[in-house]
């Protein structure tokens, strides 16, 4: 049997663009975790597990995998939807699309036929999110493609199995909040115990009450520049906290990754 192929482009903001292809009843997961996805951004605003591109009987489809920022096609955000060639599949600022260049069109006709009519005619595998409610009005159905039998797809749908039903948006919200809380609280904890580590490393001849207060030492102006330097050190220490590939500390107290 001929092998049906697709290729996919993957444009990065200041990177050199990347590629990859998809057989017939094949997938891919996109994500920020090399231990579950096949396809790896390094991207902040990717999740650990971001969405699966899936190819099968010739058409290409899409699906959020509960990520925190969500999949975007042609501006608008989805959860599943057919692929059609000239479209475009927005995470963040990264955009996947298929590459036209080296697509079959004998092959591939049913990617073409892209088009406002087409689409409302029930080409859809999903209503788009912007018309409806999905997550009220629809099941959150994966794709399946049993033929596959490889140890990618078991340990996919595996982890599928034990996935939590998608929050509510307002729910998510209070919840990313208290997170961010968290993180904050580990970034002063930091700070705390920076600011008293150079307190107690002190030259002998610098006259600190060891008595006073933490907040009384940081705002006196004694150690000016030492609070300055924990301050950026404690920044630094958010950052990389809020920027982990599973999610921040925080992030994944709530499951929110």
């Amino acid at each position: 049997m001929e092998l049906v192929e697709v290729y996919f482009n993957i444009t990065i903001p200041d990177e050199k663009s990347r590629k990859f292809k998809l057989s017939d009843n094949e997938f891919v997961i996109i994500g920020r975790s090399s231990a579950k996805c096949q396809v790896v951004l390094d991207y902040s605003q990717c999740s650990s597990k971001h969405c699966i591109i899936t190819l099968k009987d010739g058409q290409v489809h899409v699906e959020d995998l509960n990520s925190k920022n969500g999949i975007f096609l042609n501006g608008v955000r989805i959860l599943k939807q057919r692929v059609y060639a000239d479209d475009k599949i927005e995470i963040g600022k990264i955009v996947i699309s298929v590459d036209k260049a080296k697509l079959d069109k004998d092959k591939f006709t049913g990617l073409f036929n892209k088009g406002t009519l087409i689409r409302d005619a029930g080409n859809l595998t999903l209503k788009l999110a912007a018309k409806i409610n999905i997550t009220k009005r629809m099941s959150h159905k994966r794709i399946i493609t049993p033929q596959i039998t490889s140890d990618k797809k078991k340990a996919y749908l595996e982890s599928r199995k034990s996935d939590k039903r998608r929050m509510s948006k307002s729910k998510r919200k209070i919840l990313e909040y208290f997170a961010f809380l968290i993180d904050l609280a580990i970034s002063f904890a930091f700070f705390y115990l920076i600011v008293n580590i150079i307190r107690n490393n002190l030259p002998s001849e610098t006259e600190i009450d060891p008595t006073r207060g933490f907040m009384n030492l940081v705002f006196s102006g004694d150690i000016q520049y030492q609070v300055i330097i924990s301050i950026f050190l404690s920044i630094v220490i958010l950052g990389i906290n809020r920027n982990l590939p599973k999610g921040s500390i925080g992030e994944q107290l709530f499951k929110l990754n």
